[in-house]
């Protein structure tokens, strides 16, 4: 009969099992844990068992916040060198760049188009400036760009204004400049991304205005000595040059033999020296962010394996009450999530102040500075959570094969 049946199931079932309550619904906060019987009651047993040792939690917690901030500030530096390289990339578009001896007239451009292998030239001015800003002085240096400007990808600014680039101060309202001869007054515009340096971004002809004579120093010319002032008209500092890809080193030889010019800089071995820069940054970051792992795997290992040891009765028990060891292994998992979770909270404002103090003498490096990357909060998070998973592991194997009966007979 039925009634039968069902008695004959219960009785070939083991006592704890048969002594096992029944699951209660799974309509927790923590079933995707797979607490699906202990959801509510893990948790805070979780707690329970970190509040006994208090000075432990508080020690294990700080040891991973440490590890949290030597892993996620050189992440947020990586991010930071990561996006500057493809930022230069970006913006810089020429295949040579050509720097006289002493400034040159706009015709000067002309003779290097006739060199042959030359497609396009762009002359620029590139001067030091002492810039006053938002109440602020400090220094920096101008960049003026041709009124269609392709070589280096940046917009250029409407005459009389100025675009300030990432990391100096105020992005509006007047602004003044100071350079070798002349000064101006002008007006902020905005903001520009420029990579590897903080200049000032203005109309060619704006900027030339900075190598003019002062008028008062001309009409003294002209009255003492009845003679103009001699000056360079429309003067540039750099050419920016593309060229025929085949013809690459003709070209450069050939500029370099021009008895005006002082430098002629390579893009193609720029971009190489500086590839060779970030890939020793980023193996170097990776050194760090590896050992900083470690570093958290030993103390939540270590802070597991003990509290284990302190718990076996406890754990026995439990096991002997029904649960499985992956139940009771889960209840150390979320132990360690838990002091994870602690130590992750305070580690990420001060990974970000770390971040900021290790490079604020190198601002023309990462103009915009250090700023919050939350890719890389996520990655170390999830390397956090790798290494708790990894500490409780060993636990969670032993526990499948404690004696319990011989554990629970053990005296403290």
């Amino acid at each position: 009969t039925p009634v039968k049946v069902a008695l004959s199931e219960k009785a070939r079932l083991p006592p704890a099992e048969a002594m096992r309550l029944e699951a209660p619904p799974d309509d927790g906060a923590f079933s995707w844990l797979g607490l699906t019987r202990i959801h509510a009651i893990a948790l805070r047993m979780a707690l329970r068992n970190l509040l006994r040792r208090p000075a432990r939690t508080l020690f294990t917690t700080l040891g991973v916040s440490f590890a949290v901030v030597l892993a996620l500030a050189p992440a947020f530096i990586l991010a930071e060198t990561t996006e500057v390289e493809a930022r230069v990339q970006e913006v810089r578009r020429f295949g040579l760049r050509a720097v006289p001896r002493l400034p040159q007239p706009e015709a000067w451009l002309d003779r290097l188009r006739a060199v042959p292998g030359v497609t396009r030239v762009e002359g620029l001015l590139e001067l030091p400036v002492d810039v006053t800003v938002g109440g602020e002085t400090l220094s920096s240096y101008v960049l003026g760009l041709p009124d269609e400007a392709r070589l280096l990808a940046l917009p250029v600014p409407s005459p009389g204004g100025a675009l300030l680039a990432r990391g100096l101060p105020g992005t509006t309202g007047a602004l003044r400049l100071r350079g070798p001869l002349g000064q101006l007054e002008l007006s902020a515009a905005g903001e520009v991304d420029y990579p590897l340096g903080r200049p000032v971004v203005l109309r060619l002809s704006d900027a030339q205005r900075l190598l003019a004579a002062p008028a008062v120093l001309t009409e003294v010319f002209q009255t003492l000595l009845g003679v103009s002032l001699p000056g360079i008209e429309e003067p540039v500092t750099t050419a920016l040059l593309t060229v025929d890809p085949a013809r690459r080193e003709e070209v450069g030889s050939a500029l370099r033999a021009r008895s005006e010019v002082g430098r002629v800089d390579d893009r193609e071995v720029e971009r190489e020296d500086l590839g060779r820069v970030f890939r020793l940054t980023r193996a170097f970051i990776g050194v760090i962010e590896a050992f900083a792992l470690l570093l958290g795997l030993a103390l939540l290992y270590n802070t597991v394996v003990v509290t284990a040891l302190e718990r076996r009765r406890e754990l026995a028990t439990l096991r002997m009450l029904g649960f499985t060891s992956g139940e009771v292994g889960r209840l150390f998992v979320l132990e360690g999530l838990v002091m994870a979770l602690l130590g992750l909270v305070p580690a990420v404002p001060l990974a970000l102040w770390v971040g900021k103090l290790a490079m604020r003498d190198f601002e023309d490096f990462l103009p915009g500075g250090v700023g919050l990357h939350l890719g890389s909060v996520a990655w170390v998070a999830l390397g956090v959570v790798l290494i708790v998973l990894l500490a409780a592991w060993p636990v969670v194997r032993d526990l499948a094969r404690l004696d319990l009966a011989e554990v629970v007979r053990e005296r403290d």
